[in-house]
């Protein structure tokens, strides 16, 4: 819910008290507005500003509050004001607290005047005029409702302006986050694309000349090379277009100020990138999973002249974890391992069951032998974006992987490592020591009962 004023109409409203304590002499004038724009049960009035400053009254950032204690004169016809009924009797000055001897409510009527903030049709509050040594005459009546009158329209200005602010914020946040969406799900598309590429290089270099298959394979790796510069001009797009954000599309209806309030409550609705929280896992075979990254990424690795490596260590155990979100932080992982380690180099892929922390857990370690991270950028390797010395060289990335890998881990109940140089859980034979990077992939295991 907004709240009912900003500093600066609150400011406005002491101007217009103002004119009336020291223009028309009023002993006291106060604006009340609703919670709410259009009123309802438990919508009750707060004192923005009692002029002269007699009472504490609300003030920007501050909690509601009711009436103040010394506002409890009998008003007619506005039920939103506690106070006695035209028979009470009031013996003492609500203001002074000195004795009166006025005994009804025609007194008050006539000293007392009270005037509705209405603006296109919406409540929003009234105004309080007192005069205790005289009664108000009509031209004073008529100044007292211009003052009221534009009270109005500024509050009616101040609640939409801050309407459109908040509106404008939800909107910013909501496109921050579908933007991220859309740059992970290019990222993950870039992993496929660049293995269909690498195959189609394959299958072309086996494909003899003359054999009707080899204009096929060509045309997988031109039109692999064609969606790879399409990605990129997107990619291309979507940055240069991320600090432009369009404004709200919804419009606030002429003469129904009650919409402010009522747009305003909407929240954003969030996308989820993949489906990996606890409603969603299932027991599965790590090594069905492995297995055909695996193979795959054998084929690249034969491509750049790299040696690659999977074992298996004893009896894994299967682990309850989302498939889908699990095969791509392997892919993305065993593709890093292959990308950052230069020809003649070793990737090394291993899962098996360790103890860490006293407790059993499925281990898999991904391990190159390859350029290595500096220890600056091990601080920020999970970082959204985040690159370090990578974004100088001439191999592409968008810093996403790592982030996207880390945070679907984390939601099946695991965990990533980073480790350079390379420090593999297990000893691996012939493995250079002081080179290279390892990943370790933790998940719990679980057992069914």
């Amino acid at each position: 819910m907004l709240a009912p004023a900003s500093s600066e109409f609150v400011a406005l409203c002491r101007e217009q008290t103002a004119l009336l304590t020291r223009g028309l002499g009023a002993s006291i004038g106060i604006v009340y507005l609703t919670e709410k724009l259009l009123g309802g049960e438990g919508n009750k009035p707060i004192a923005i500003v009692v002029e002269p400053e007699t009472a504490a009254v609300w003030t920007e950032g501050q909690g509601y509050s009711g009436l103040p204690d010394d506002i409890d004169a009998p008003i007619t016809g506005l039920p939103l004001l506690p106070g006695k009924s035209n028979g009470d009797r009031d013996d003492a000055d609500p203001v002074t607290g000195s004795a009166s001897s006025h005994e009804n409510s025609d007194w008050w009527q006539k000293h007392q005047t009270i005037v509705p903030l209405v603006h296109e049709g919406a409540f929003m509050g009234f105004l309080v005029a007192r005069r205790l040594d005289r009664p108000w005459c009509v031209s004073e009546q008529a100044q007292i409702e211009r003052i009221a009158r534009t009270i109005a329209i500024a509050c009616f200005l101040d609640r939409r302006a801050r309407w459109w602010e908040r509106n404008y914020q939800q909107q910013q946040q909501l496109q921050t986050e579908q933007r991220d969406i859309l740059h992970s799900l290019l990222h993950q598309f870039r992993n496929p694309l660049s293995a269909l590429k690498i195959f189609g290089k394959l299958l072309l270099k086996r494909v003899q000349p003359g054999d009707p298959s080899r204009d096929f394979a060509a045309s997988i790796v031109t039109e692999s090379d064609r969606l790879q510069d399409l990605v990129q001009q997107f990619k291309q797009t979507l940055d240069a277009e991320s600090g432009n954000l369009a404004l709200p599309r919804a419009i606030l209806p002429k003469g129904v100020a009650g919409a402010i309030e009522l747009e305003s409550e909407k929240e954003p609705e969030h996308l989820k990138l993949l489906p990996a929280s606890e409603d969603e896992v299932s027991t599965l075979s790590v090594a069905e999973i492995l297995e055909p990254l695996v193979r795959s990424a054998k084929a690249i690795a034969a491509d750049g002249d790299l040696a690659l490596t999977y074992h298996l260590l004893g009896d894994v155990p299967p682990v309850r974890a989302n498939p889908q979100a699990l095969r791509e932080v392997l892919s993305n992982l065993i593709d890093n391992a292959l990308k950052y380690t230069p020809a003649g180099g070793r990737v090394d892929i291993q899962a098996g069951v360790a103890t860490r922390q006293q407790e059993r857990e499925l281990a898999i370690a991904i391990s190159d032998t390859g350029y290595g991270i500096p220890p600056q950028d091990l601080e920020r390797l999970f970082e959204r974006g985040y690159r370090g010395e990578k974004a100088n060289g001439e191999i592409p990335g968008t810093g996403l992987g790592l982030a996207i890998a880390r945070e679907l881990i984390e939601r099946m109940g695991g965990e990533i490592q980073a480790f350079s140089p390379a420090q593999p859980p297990w000893d691996i034979p012939n493995f250079p020591t002081g080179e290279g990077t390892t990943f370790v992939l933790w998940l719990p295991i679980r057992e069914d009962r």
